[in-house]
């Protein structure tokens, strides 16, 4: 998608690309668009099965995940994406990725890397993936169960500042407040 526009001087032509975020048709310009580099890490058939489902690369919204069972893959199927992302002319930046270790290998992360476009993209213990916190150890760190208690507070205590014009909320109001927006920003 291309908006091209001329300048006041004498014709300089000036591109923009790109999909206008939160826009009526982002939401399919950007699946059609993400769609073919999908199907390439599908056809490679170097990521995950399971019971014969190619679990290779799940996406969600705008969050791509790839899945491989060994080290010599899992970078196949990162190179494949950067090579996507050149021919497109998008950036994918490795401090924005992340890679979890699970299984026996997860001892020996210090001898593991990945690499994107020669730059290394990040081994960590735990990171949080469109919401849902991950943990290489099979465990929600402590971390992130601090996180969301500390951020379901502040939820509530947002809440409460609702009332202040009138004396305060009724009881029961702020009760429902909090089991109806706390306690779900506590718990996912």
């Amino acid at each position: 998608i291309r908006d091209v526009e001329r300048s006041r001087g004498l014709g300089d032509v000036y591109k923009r690309q790109g999909v206008h975020q939160g826009g009526i048709q982002s939401i399919f310009l950007y699946q059609m668009f993400m769609a073919d580099l999908v199907r390439d890490l599908c056809n490679l058939r170097v990521g995950a099965c399971i019971h014969g489902i190619d679990c290779t690369s799940p996406v969600f919204a705008d969050g791509t995940t790839f899945i491989a069972v060994a080290t010599r893959a899992m970078q196949v199927l990162i190179d494949t994406a950067y090579a996507h992302s050149c021919k497109w002319r998008y950036t994918i930046h490795p401090g924005k990725c992340a890679t979890l270790i699970y299984g026996v290998r997860a001892q020996i992360q210090n001898d593991v890397f990945f690499t994107l476009g020669g730059m290394a993209i990040p081994v960590k213990t735990a990171e949080v993936h469109v919401g849902v916190p991950l943990s290489s150890g099979l465990n929600v760190t402590e971390s992130i169960t601090s996180d969301n208690l500390m951020r379901g507070r502040r939820k509530f205590f947002s809440l409460l500042g609702l009332g202040s014009v009138t004396n305060g909320l009724n009881p029961l109001t702020g009760s429902k407040l909090y089991w109806v927006f706390s306690i779900p920003t506590i718990l996912y």
